[in-house]
């Protein structure tokens, strides 16, 4: 099994938080499941805000984990999940 890839990027309308949650669509509860590693990955640079802190402007991976509980967004109406970073 290959690592998954995370997507954090510098604005979203996800509730991510860096190393303790990540927030996702139900389209991809069947790819994710606790236990799965990840790294995780930005893209380029869209508001230039943001640039003390990442470690380049460019699309790049800048960590990795592992996946723990994997628990539903009770504010979602489109079945939304949360999983936690362990």
């Amino acid at each position: 099994m290959g690592y998954l890839v995370l997507v954090e990027n510098d604005v979203s309308a996800w509730e991510d938080e860096t190393g303790i949650k990540y927030h996702f669509p139900k389209k991809y509860n069947n790819l994710v499941s606790a236990g799965s590693e990840f790294v995780y990955y930005k893209g380029r640079i869209q508001d230039k805000s943001f640039k003390d802190q990442r470690l380049s402007a460019k699309p790049h991976y800048f960590g990795k984990g592992r996946l723990g509980k994997i628990y539903p967004d009770k504010r979602s109406d489109k079945g939304d999940l949360f999983a936690a970073i362990e």
